[in-house]
């Protein structure tokens, strides 16, 4: 059933849901009829500029969590050993190349969170994803998953930069969709790398956490228990990884404000009980779940909200 403009549940509705106030009051000219152009629709007047600011803050934050390691990595290290494969390309293993790939984001970031241009913004956002992009297949980064979690965000925040801000419905309607579904993509490929005799019978996560970390609750742990009870504990404990990691990957077929939160929610209790280096790889997509949760109109998204004719015309023309 249509929701009729005055009432109840339409005021209820974010704003950056609702129709252009011309529309809903009653003005026929057409959406963007003597207002300013995208272009010109700084940080205050663009009802997604905040979302955009909180997605690159975490990402940036994500790429500085471990800079003590890559800037000697990546400056240093990967200048005076370098490697050599007769089989790839003299860039593929470059230390500039891979130096530059992690520097630039940084700028680029930095500066579309000192500025209120959307063409910043897209400017950070396609900086951010293609430096990300490089490091996953550059051969002295590819093995760090914190470049696989950044670059998946970034063509979230690339895709969100290039949205009209006037078109707010269908930002509110596929930005929350879009993001649950990295984040899913990002825990299913967790859930299925851990499909192993080792993970399912607890001896990997015996070794990596109950006798290898020395922070959380796991020297207390070791002190405390015998070993056939910890290695029962390290089997519960990495079967109910698994199977968490399957359920926020099932997530994206509900997604919602609830479901968003939950998985932000989720990644922040993993860096805490394993390590918080583990931020540099969740950090970003903790960003586009807070992000997408606060266009997420509450009921659950991605699904389509009939509205008065002039509305869905108006954000359709």
């Amino acid at each position: 059933m249509a929701l009729a403009i005055d009432s109840p549940e339409f005021r209820a509705m974010p704003e950056t849901i609702q129709a252009p106030a011309n529309v809903r009051s009653g003005d026929p000219s057409p959406v963007g009829a003597g207002q300013p152009s995208v272009d010109s629709l700084g940080a205050t007047s663009n009802p997604i500029g905040g979302v955009i600011m909180l997605a690159v803050a975490f990402w940036l934050l994500a790429w500085v969590v471990k800079i003590h390691f890559f800037l000697p990595y990546f400056g240093w290290v990967c200048r005076e050993y370098p490697l050599e494969f007769a089989f790839f390309p003299q860039l593929a293993a470059s230390a500039w190349v891979s130096l530059l790939a992690y520097l630039l984001p940084l700028v680029a970031g930095t500066l579309a969170l000192r500025s209120s241009s959307r063409r910043t913004w897209q400017f950070a956002a396609l900086t951010l994803t293609t430096g990300a992009g490089v490091l996953c297949v550059h051969l002295n980064s590819y093995n760090d998953a914190t470049f696989v979690t950044s670059f998946w965000s970034g063509l979230w925040l690339l895709w969100l930069t290039t949205r009209d801000p006037r078109r707010s419905q269908s930002i509110a309607l596929h930005g929350p969709l879009l993001a649950q579904g990295v984040i899913s993509l990002m825990f299913l490929g967790g859930a299925v790398g851990k499909l192993t005799p080792e993970y399912w019978n607890g001896t990997a996560l015996y070794h990596i956490y109950f006798l290898q970390k020395d922070n959380f609750i796991y020297p207390w742990v070791r002190t405390t228990l015998d070993e056939t009870t910890l290695r029962s504990l390290a089997t519960v404990f990495s079967r109910a990884v698994i199977f968490a990691e399957f359920g926020i990957a099932l997530l994206v077929f509900r997604p919602s404000r609830g479901t968003l939160l939950l998985s932000a929610g989720t990644m922040v209790g993993i860096a805490v009980i394993s390590t918080s280096f583990l931020f540099s790889v969740m950090g970003s997509l903790i960003g586009i779940a807070l992000a997408a949760a606060r266009l997420c109109p509450g009921s659950p998204c991605g699904q389509t909200r009939q509205l008065p004719t002039a509305i869905t015309t108006a954000h359709t023309s």
